[in-house]
């Protein structure tokens, strides 16, 4: 019987790496659209077609009025998302499908990158087997939106897989590839730019010919002039705020401790949870210090002990992909901390893990060690399967938060919108308790949530409340509009006015309250609420005008046809 080839072990761990992806993430098929889904996918007009995902290739990842603030520019995850629609339309078991797919991508790439480091197999092979069962890989392949994690780390594996082979093979088409790869990255997700400094990592591997070397690293200038173009056009697509403005030397211990609270997610990612409550961050100094010791301890015997720690070397350059968010103050997010931030450099716990083995002589504690990596192994696999749990819908998601952070007032306000959404006066009653709970417990220094809690409150007492309470909700939505400078607030606080003067039938104020906010930003459910304004003033031409401007946004837009029906009947 002929030995297998090398090429062909290859291709059959790449398979089982595909099957072990696959099958770890089944669950996340059955799983509807999560958070910011809904804005990015089932709302969002701009991947609806060719032409207007061209038209918005120039703007923001995310468009307002939802996320103004997320200075985001994200073309090729939005083109993702645009291919998606358009083979599996509304449907998100296709999405969730191509995340799978990704997650098993970037396995595979990994396996083909140490390998070619190492020329081992079965290390390669375990330190990707380890990467594909990270419990906290889960938040990026089980929530639709955290596929620009997924996009990222694709292209920047795939960048450092082709830059090694350059290195290695001195032929330009590997760098060319490499830099085509790069420049992919940068269009999925902002992190990627920090890849040059990885390129050079990688060049500083044992290369004998100084003149070689000097000749490679005059190749990361071309890298870097990337950089500076990619944050040019960043920069005039979005408006991009300094984030940098509200960093301070002030802030080291902070970024240690968040330096430890990743190392504890990478290294011991045991009952993860799919939202990073900043109370926890605020009340656990001592251990996140310990772990944040703990990861020096471990890149001090890295560096001391090079030769045997060979691919975990290498793999540090990975963890240069999370210095862009260890400064929680700088992060335009909520939560500041999560789990997706890890996704690249989670590389780092299988091949530290793997090559512990071949630091180890004595037999009995090799023994001893790799009965403990099957354990780690076994749990983090029933970790991963359970936690996809959290991400099935929006509902149960929320509910499930509030269990774990009872005391975060801003888990709340998506509770309240679920309930505010039936439009049963029990459920509306029982939005506005939500909303008052959040009120009362808002304080959070990471996470101020009385605009946007006020402004919901308001928008509930005018709705279901009498004319005296739809009075009091006017005047706390007035009270926050001329107290904001954020634009999104102006925007919901115009459309509540507008809703309070559409219930005592002042349609020209109504009107004027949402030609306001149309000057702020033009969504469907504006255009929608101008032709129903419209149609109650009876000016019928004006009214199916703007529906038609509300359908061409959002061609899945709810109560069209009614609405049409209505004022083409009364027009006649």
């Amino acid at each position: 019987m002929k030995p297998i080839t090398t090429t062909k072990q290859i291709i059959i761990l790449l398979l089982a790496l595909l099957t072990v992806n696959v099958l770890l993430y089944l669950p996340s098929l059955q799983h509807d659209f999560l958070k910011d889904d809904f804005r990015l996918i089932v709302e969002n007009q701009r991947i609806k077609t060719f032409k207007s995902f061209l038209n918005s290739i120039n703007g923001q990842f995310f468009s307002f009025p939802d996320f103004p603030y997320l200075h985001y520019w994200r073309p090729l995850s939005l083109f993702s998302f645009y291919l998606d629609y358009q083979i599996w339309g509304l449907n998100p078991l296709g999405f969730h499908l191509t995340n799978i797919l990704l997650n098993a991508l970037n396995a595979m790439l990994l396996f083909l990158f140490f390998y070619f480091i190492s020329r081992k197999i079965l290390p390669a092979f375990f330190i990707s087997l380890f990467f594909s069962l990270h419990p906290a890989h889960v938040e990026a392949v089980s929530w639709i939106s955290g596929r620009t994690d997924l996009l990222s780390a694709l292209f920047i594996f795939s960048a450092a897989l082709l830059f090694l082979l350059f290195l290695e093979k001195e032929k330009k088409t590997f760098y060319l590839f490499s830099v085509i790869c790069f420049t992919l990255a940068l269009l999925a997700k902002e992190n990627a730019v920090l890849f040059p400094l990885a390129a050079a990592l990688l060049i500083s591997r044992d290369i004998s010919k100084e003149s070689i070397k000097k000749k490679n690293y005059l190749l990361i200038l071309f890298l870097a002039a990337i950089d500076i173009i990619y944050l040019i056009l960043h920069h005039t697509f979005t408006g991009m705020q300094n984030i940098l403005q509200n960093f301070s030397f002030k802030d080291i211990l902070l970024i240690c401790k968040t330096a430890g609270v990743y190392t504890k997610i990478i290294l011991a990612p045991f009952s993860p949870a799919p939202y990073y409550s900043m109370q926890q961050f605020e009340q656990h100094h001592v251990g996140y210090y310990v772990y944040f010791l703990v990861g020096l301890l471990l890149l001090a015997l890295v560096a001391s002990k090079r030769k045997e720690y060979r691919c975990t070397f290498y793999s540090l350059l990975f963890l240069i992909f999370l210095l862009p968010v260890l400064d929680p103050r700088i992060i335009p997010t909520n939560p500041r901390i999560a789990l997706r931030f890890a996704y690249i450099p989670a590389v780092l716990a299988g091949v530290f893990f793997m090559e512990t083995i071949q630091f180890l002589k004595h037999k009995i504690l090799r023994r001893v060690f790799i009965g403990m990596l099957i354990l780690i192994a076994g749990a983090w696999t029933v970790e991963s399967f359970g936690f996809q749990g959290f991400f099935k819908n929006e509902g149960d998601h929320y509910r499930q938060l509030v269990k774990y952070y009872p005391d975060d007032g801003s888990l709340l306000l998506p509770l309240a919108l679920q309930k505010a959404g039936t439009g049963s006066p029990a459920d509306l009653s029982g939005a506005l308790e939500l909303v008052n709970r959040a009120l009362a417990m808002n304080g959070d220094r990471w996470a101020d949530v009385s605009e946007p809690a006020g402004l919901l409150k308001a928008n509930l007492l005018v709705v279901s409340g009498d004319l005296a309470r739809a009075g009091e909700g006017k005047s706390l939505a007035e009270k926050i509009l001329a107290g904001t400078e954020k634009k999104e607030i102006s925007y919901f606080a115009y459309l509540v006015l507008s809703k309070f003067h559409e219930k005592r039938q002042e349609f020209p104020a109504a009107l004027a309250m949402l030609e306001k906010a149309e000057s702020i930003g033009e969504t469907a459910d504006l255009y929608f609420r101008m032709a129903v304004v419209r149609a109650r003033m009876k000016d019928y031409g004006n009214a199916l005008q703007y529906l038609e401007k509300a359908r061409a946004m959002n061609p899945e837009l709810s109560r069209y046809s009614e609405l049409k029906e209505f004022i083409l009947k009364n027009s006649r």
